[in-house]
């Protein structure tokens, strides 16, 4: 029995399954998608390794099958015996993963008439806490550091000495520190984002931002969702909140920063250092002490980036036409058009700066008439067409009062 195991057509079948799982498939996609390297088939494993002959012939083969086990081997050797916060971070993780990965086991494969025992139920406890702190570390951890890169990314045409390579060598050198750099930088994006959201319902109709969920909304309860969803919709959801996240870092922070490089010749890119100092004293701090609090206390900027964004929102919807779309109040001067009565032909420009929009404003106010297609079916309800040739003929009259001429 023993031969049969070490024998190298069961050696071959491990090697194939090993190759088909998923995991490695993400981890080394050269071993299914392309040629064994020359480099690792030449390549042969280390006699430090206290390995049988079975095990060395089977180790050799998924070496060169790409698998490259016996660097993955002396790693976590080294990790167990290190006392580094890459080695400890490792252990834990590892340690984890196994505790999950027993529990999965317990509860998949007990049978029915042992799942009420506490091995079952504190199995099932664990997988549940264990997803929970997935998608919490998910959000607060993953989700930051990718926006934090992003931003970094896009940010990059405007710094002289900022580069791809560059970036890479800070990580690989600091990966700790450019982790927390970034993700902080990240998560003052996303709070940032959430706080322009929300001034943004603020101003919108309701319902107009479906696509991002409202957390104020009394029937969005994510611990619930956690637990009672599949993982796979959770997963499809996350990966459309990063993809949203990406595409909108990129697409106004990235376009903004390579229009700003290409429109500005000699401001950027910006000739930066960051161990230039700009006084021998800690002005910075000062001024952020005392008077930034003033600051904020008098300025009230929360006021003034509401007040602005509102504003802004009219005058975009106000100029696409879009102000009952957008705001939900409907604008008699967005369903029309202005026609000048010696050129009717002529387009008009800016009609809102220099045409009598107030007269057409309080004739749509003081017109009685009802909208079928709005009201539905009410009393005095007018079919759409006649109430449009109504709602036209009292317009003109007001137009032909106020500029007889």
């Amino acid at each position: 029995m023993w031969d049969k195991l070490t024998s190298p057509a069961v050696q071959q079948l491990v090697l194939e399954c090993v190759r088909g799982s998923w995991v490695v498939r993400i981890l080394f996609p050269w071993t299914s998608t392309g040629p064994t390297r020359t480099v690792d088939a030449m390549r042969e494993l280390s006699p430090e390794l206290n390995l049988l002959s079975w095990e060395r012939q089977l180790w050799q083969r998924l070496v060169r099958a790409g698998i490259p086990v016996d660097s993955i081997a002396e790693r976590l050797t080294r990790a167990a015996a290190g006392a580094t916060l890459d080695d400890r971070m490792l252990m834990i993780g590892i340690g984890h993963l196994l505790g999950v990965a027993t529990a999965w086991l317990i509860v998949t494969y007990t049978p029915r008439a042992l799942r009420r025992g506490a091995l079952y139920s504190s199995a099932r406890m664990l997988l549940r806490m264990a997803k929970i702190v997935f998608f919490i570390c998910v959000e607060l951890v993953a989700f930051p550091v990718l926006c934090g890169y992003c931003l970094d990314v896009s940010l990059m045409p405007l710094l002289a000495s900022a580069s791809l390579g560059s970036r890479v060598a800070v990580l690989s050198a600091h990966r700790w520190t450019a982790l927390f750099t970034h993700w902080l930088l990240g998560l003052l994006f996303m709070v940032h984002f959430a706080r322009f959201v929300l001034h943004c319902r603020h101003v919108m109709r309701p319902g107009l931002l479906w696509f991002i969920r409202d957390p104020n909304d009394p029937e969005f309860h994510p611990m619930r969702e956690i637990l009672e969803d599949r993982m796979l919709p959770q997963q499809y959801n996350i990966a459309r909140s990063a993809l949203m996240y990406c595409g909108i870092i990129l697409a106004c922070v990235g376009l903004t920063a390579l229009v700003a490089v290409r429109t500005t010749h000699g401001v950027f890119p910006v000739q930066w250092r960051a161990d230039a100092r700009f006084s021998d004293h800690p002005t910075s701090i000062l001024l952020m002490v005392f008077l930034l609090p003033v600051a904020v206390t008098w300025g009230r900027p929360n006021e003034v980036l509401h007040a602005l964004f509102s504003r802004w929102w009219r005058v975009a919807a106000h100029a696409t036409r879009l102000t009952e779309f957008v705001l939900g109040e409907r604008s008699i001067l967005d369903e029309g058009e202005w026609t000048l009565r010696r050129a009717p032909w002529l387009p008009v420009l800016m009609p809102r700066v220099w045409m009598p929009t107030q007269v057409v404003e309080s004739a749509f106010a003081a017109f009685n008439g009802v909208d079928e297609a709005r009201a539905g079916d009410v009393p005095d309800a007018l079919p759409t067409g006649e109430y449009r040739q109504q709602l036209q003929l009292a317009i003109d009259t007001a137009l032909a009062a106020s500029h007889p001429h």
